[in-house]
């Protein structure tokens, strides 16, 4: 056993996106594994707590795309008849494209097409959220940050795009895409911040997407 004095901390199961597949399954492994470790003396039984997981993937049948319409029109993001249209022919549209290869109607395309349209530019994951257009504000060089570290400077690209998060999701790319967690990559930066962090002051700056990572579908 690895760290033994942590093992009568409670002990919670955590994640974000495809952690709504792996962090359950995790955890239900966790709680046979406990149940199991009542009458196994070459088990240890883990103090589990619970889980919790943020903007999870499940299903793509219902993840992103499908629920997508439904919440940009009660976020008063677009007419509710717009919404009302694409669920009364029936449109479906899904996250990656191949998922289902059920053609949409004329009409689904040109609503979906101004659905999107009229959500673009805004921050996914926190709809009521200002941002800041890359053609507007944080372009090119002003879009690096810096930081002094033991008389060092480090530069760090703020924030990221949608397109940046998900390369391989080339449907979702758009001509002016806003700048999502630029205060976020700042922070994260701060001297202090490293510090709190045990960062060794000769490792690069932070950022929220690698640009050194080849990423594929």
């Amino acid at each position: 056993m690895k760290f033994p004095e942590y093992k009568a901390n409670r002990f919670f199961v955590s994640g974000e996106s495809y952690a709504g597949i792996y962090v359950p399954y995790l955890s239900w492994q966790i709680y046979q594994n406990n149940l199991q470790a009542e009458f196994k003396s070459d088990l240890y039984k883990i103090n589990l707590e619970g889980f919790m997981v943020g903007n999870g993937a499940t299903n793509w049948s219902v993840d992103v795309e499908p629920s997508f319409p439904a919440t940009v029109g009660y976020f008063n993001i677009i007419p509710l008849n717009l919404l009302e249209t694409f669920n009364k022919n029936n449109c479906h549209y899904y996250f990656y494209p191949g998922y289902d290869t059920t053609k949409n109607t004329p009409i689904c395309d040109a609503t979906w097409e101004q659905i999107n349209h009229l959500a673009s530019g805004l921050n996914w994951y926190d709809l009521y959220r200002p941002v800041y257009p890359d053609s507007l504000l944080l372009k090119g060089d002003d879009r690096m940050g810096s930081v002094m570290i033991d008389g060092k400077k480090k530069t760090f690209k703020r924030g990221y795009t949608r397109s940046e998060y998900t390369p391989w999701v080339k449907h979702l790319k758009s001509e002016n895409e806003p700048i999502l967690g630029d205060y976020f990559t700042s922070y994260m930066n701060r001297e202090d911040v490293r510090k709190a962090f045990h960062i060794p002051s000769d490792v690069q700056g932070w950022e929220q997407c690698s640009s050194t990572l080849q990423y594929h579908e």
